[in-house]
């Protein structure tokens, strides 16, 4: 439906025996001169009488058609990619923070023997550097190993792109990049070290905050549950049956495909009288074509009927309800550049038709129109049935009755799962690969943020044990604590999935035509979603103050640290 043509490629014996039983059929193609204008082309092709009875494919529909399969998933692991990097870089932030703590008596030491903080810096900065390089030259060669298992699909569908020596210095710009922010962060946090003095490094064993540990905990719990609820949210969606008005299609529960204008006439007779049928319509579409300002014309699908039967999605305004208005689709109306009560003159139509409403659509290009009626004495290009039964009726013996009879019949369900199966089944793997990666990095931080907390306090937790308080009483303080911040950072990232992930998809989606995108959240998913999180995070927790064991109360007495 998203480019009205399905083809085969046969052999070319095969060809021969068909092009006796069939009509041939021409492809002309055109290959554009940089600047051209497809729309501006098309309508000077139609305009000179050429033959166009087939569809119009252009590259803007191709790249729709991609952005739907693979670009939404690249564009999921982008995003999953920018979360992950977000997240590393808070790690790297409070991992230095536990190497400074636990060599904060050595940094005193040399900044008391005259060694200057900035050749302080450099040390650690150095350090750093050394780690980062090898860090970065094994992401490049894991992704020169994933690369072809990853593209397989690409090259499958779109061929081998050509060997360009651009790709490798995009690689090595990106890594560079990426070695370069990772450097910088650790370059401003070093700035602590320029707080302290030799003195209070030598003496002080606490200057970093309780407090950063535990916003660290909850950004950590909100930035893992905002990576694996938006796809997950967006998966949902995708795949509900009501993301079927987004796509121009009514939500209904059955589908049915018809060619002739017989067929369609008996067919409403029968669902007339059908006692299993709650609500149909039979939606026909007329190809006409659009007058513009300058004179040209475009060809424009307009489907009539009984609209407001299984409405659509309305971005502006609302469906036509009187016989001389037209609601386009959000394309056709960027195309025609029109808006909600102006004005659209159809060749062959003695009356202007007037805007009512742009709603949202991707099928058969995303340029379409809907009116209640059209005066016209030319056969419909196709013809539509939108069937819902009655309660308790079987919808699969229905269907079979239908298809008995020459009918064609899908289910909606059916209809979203074929027109998306490549593209939902890449979101489910981008979604599963989210989750696993939130999960790995929430429960390392954690255990890290836990063990940098405990290294800030051990005078404190060596003079409470000194005072009579057991490991275990200790270990259940500190766990309550974590459990409002875990909580906290949770909804904090639900929150975030719900207002710019929403965002984020439905700015995409937007530029397909399906506007007015609105997650359909899962309650039970989100819930275990959100439990699992709570979980993974508490039980990181849990065995990282496994650690407080090896405190003692002489600790405090002796007014020095141990690691």
């Amino acid at each position: 439906m998203m480019c009205s043509s399905k083809r085969f490629l046969v052999h070319p014996q095969t060809l021969e025996r068909l092009q006796d039983a069939g009509v041939q059929e021409t492809l002309i193609e055109f290959m554009l001169a940089d600047g051209a204008s497809p729309s501006q082309f098309r309508r000077t092709y139609e305009d000179a009488g050429l033959p166009a009875s087939g569809p119009f494919i252009d590259r803007s529909l191709i790249r729709m058609m991609n952005v739907l399969s693979d670009s939404t998933v690249i564009f999921l692991l982008f995003l999953v990619s920018l979360a992950v990097l977000a997240i590393s870089l808070l790690c790297i932030r409070y991992i230095l923070f536990l190497q400074l703590e636990q060599d904060r008596q050595q940094t005193g030491m040399m900044k008391a023997l005259g060694i200057s903080r900035k050749a302080v810096r450099q040390i650690y900065l150095v350090h750093y550097a050394l780690l980062t390089v090898p860090g970065i030259l094994a992401g490049l060669l894991a992704a020169l190993i994933l690369q072809r298992p990853l593209l397989k699909q690409l090259r499958e569908l779109y061929g081998t792109a050509p060997d360009s020596s651009a790709v490798p210095l995009a690689c090595l710009l990106a890594a560079s990049v990426i070695a370069l922010i990772v450097l910088i962060s650790v370059r401003l946090s070093l700035h602590s070290l320029d707080r302290q003095s030799p003195l209070d490094a030598l003496r002080n064993p606490q200057t970093f905050g309780r407090s950063g540990t535990r916003f660290m905990s909850a950004a950590v719990c909100a930035g893992c549950t905002f990576l694996v609820l938006v796809p997950l949210f967006l998966s949902h969606t995708l795949s509900s049956p009501g993301f079927v008005t987004s796509m121009g299609i009514g939500d209904a529960q059955l589908r049915l495909d018809l060619q002739s204008a017989p067929t369609a006439d008996s067919l409403s007779e029968r669902l007339q009288k059908d006692d299993r049928v709650q609500r149909w319509t039979l939606l026909k579409t007329y190809g006409e074509s659009a007058r513009l300002k300058d004179g040209s014309s475009l060809s424009l699908p307009v489907e009539t009927g009984d609209l407001e039967a299984f409405p659509v999605t309305c971005d502006k305004g609302s469906l036509p309800r009187q016989q001389n208005e037209l609601a386009l689709s959000v394309l056709a109306a960027r195309e025609l550049d029109l808006e909600p009560g102006d004005i659209l003159r159809l060749e062959g139509q003695s009356e202007p038709f007037v805007i009512t409403g742009l709603y949202s659509d991707i099928t058969n290009g995303g340029k379409t129109a809907k009116a209640l009626h059209l005066k016209t004495y030319q056969a419909p290009v196709w013809t539509v049935g939108y069937v819902t039964l009655k309660e308790g009726a079987d919808s699969q013996s229905w269907m079979e009755s239908m298809s008995g009879a020459g009918i064609p019949v899908t289910s909606i369900r059916d209809y979203v799962r074929q027109t998306y199966a490549q593209t939902l089944h890449q979101l489910d793997l981008a979604s599963q690969l989210a989750a696993f990666t939130g999960l790995f990095i929430l429960c390392v931080v954690m255990f890290l943020a836990i063990r940098l907390s405990i290294q800030q306090n051990r005078p404190t937790l060596s003079l409470k044990k000194a005072l009579g308080f057991t490991t275990g009483q200790l270990k259940r303080e500190w766990f309550v604590r974590q459990i409002s911040w875990c909580l906290g950072g949770t909804a904090a990232g639900l929150l975030l999935a719900m207002g710019p992930g929403q965002w984020l998809c439905r700015l995409v989606l937007e530029q397909l035509g399906a506007t007015g995108f609105d997650f359909d959240i899962p309650c039970p998913a989100t819930l275990a979603v959100l439990v699992l999180i709570c979980a993974a995070a508490l039980t990181a927790t849990w065995c990282s103050l496994s650690v407080i064991r090896s405190v003692t109360p002489c600790e405090c007495l002796r007014g020095k640290e141990t690691s």
